[in-house]
């Protein structure tokens, strides 16, 4: 068990006084993209803090793991007289991403925060699946084998 696991997610669209618009439907998403950005809307001088982590895995030795979090973001920013939010956030870890997110609200000073799970997949996944043949109309009662799927690879 994280220390994560104590975050509230019965909301995921609402982190205190900011009405996240754009991000996050869900408490995990998967991405095949190197960046997400959020944006929404909250009261002139809210706080709002963005985290970004992954964790690595220094050894590991029978039932014994030793993880290290290691950060890749930490930014905080005042909304201003808009309210407007919008940030984008660098997914430079392939595999999962925590995005905690804390909001403090102008007036009363109370911390709100939520956390996310962005698992970033590697493009290659991206493009076999772009490349599966399905065939409804044909007798075949099996998938391919792995041997047998040999898509073409595209140069970007």
């Amino acid at each position: 068990m994280h220390e994560y696991d104590q975050f509230d997610t019965l909301s995921y669209s609402n982190i205190g006084p900011l009405t996240l618009s754009n991000g996050f439907t869900d408490s995990s998403v998967t991405t095949f993209s190197e960046s997400k950005t959020l944006s929404g809307f909250g009261p002139e001088g809210a706080a709002v803090g963005i985290y970004v982590f992954h964790y690595e895995t220094l050894f590991a030795y029978d039932d014994y793991t030793y993880e290290v979090m290691v950060p890749t973001l930490d930014r905080i920013t005042h909304l201003g007289s808009s309210g407007l939010f919008s940030e984008n956030i660098p997914l430079d870890h392939i595999g999962d991403n925590f995005v905690v997110i804390m909001v403090e609200d102008p007036e009363t000073l109370q911390v709100t925060k939520k956390m996310f799970k962005v698992t970033r997949e590697e493009h290659v996944t991206m493009i076999l699946l772009e490349n599966v043949r399905i065939d409804f109309f044909e007798e075949k009662t099996e998938s391919p084998s792995l041997m047998e799927f040999n898509p073409q690879m595209v140069e970007f």
